[in-house]
Parts: C-alpha cells; sequence; structure tokens
C-alpha cells in the first residue's frame, strides 16, 4: 500500500496479515442491471420539502438535483470507463 495517501497506512490496530489486495470486477451483466434499476427509479413529485425557492437544499435533497443524476448516470456516465479509473490507492494484482 501507499503511503502518500491517508488510506495507505493501516492503523497499529488493524491485522496486517488479514488485508490482500483485490481487483475490483464488474460484469456486464451487473451494470446493465443496474441501468434498467435506474431507468425503472421514480423520483417524487414536487413539493415543498425537495423544490423550495432559491436553490436552498435545507430540508434535504432537491428533486432537480436527483433528476439531473439520474439523468447523468443513465445517459451519460461512463460506468466501465469509471471501474478503470485509478482509485488512488495502489493496484497490486
Amino acid at each position: 500500500m501507499s503511503s502518500e495517501s491517508p488510506y495507505g497506512v493501516l492503523p497499529a490496530s488493524a491485522n496486517q496479515a488479514a488485508v490482500k489486495p483485490y481487483k475490483l470486477q464488474v460484469s456486464d451483466e451487473d451494470i446493465q442491471h443496474l441501468k434498467a434499476l435506474l431507468k425503472l427509479t421514480r423520483v417524487p413529485t414536487a413539493c415543498y420539502e425537495n423544490s423550495l425557492p432559491n436553490g436552498r437544499r435545507d430540508l434535504g435533497l432537491r428533486r432537480d438535483w436527483l433528476l439531473q443524476a439520474k439523468n447523468s448516470w443513465e445517459n451519460e456516465f461512463d460506468w466501465c470507463a469509471a471501474l478503470l479509473q485509478p482509485s488512488g490507492h495502489t493496484d497490486t494484482e
């Protein structure tokens, strides 16, 4: 593990032998399942709490943000490319 990041050093109390490197693998089938779930996910109708004026979000998640995020995750985000991006941790295959 790299000591360049704060996550690169295990706490002294951690079982050093139990920590093993791994490679993240997500099947195409799982990605397609996620996309199907996103498509089926309903966004709540607008109400006072999720549509406060002036972009306020002090009562929780804004509906407009959720609609934009859902659209991005469904139509723009490249899930396969995201899996290939370096996480900032040392990759030891």
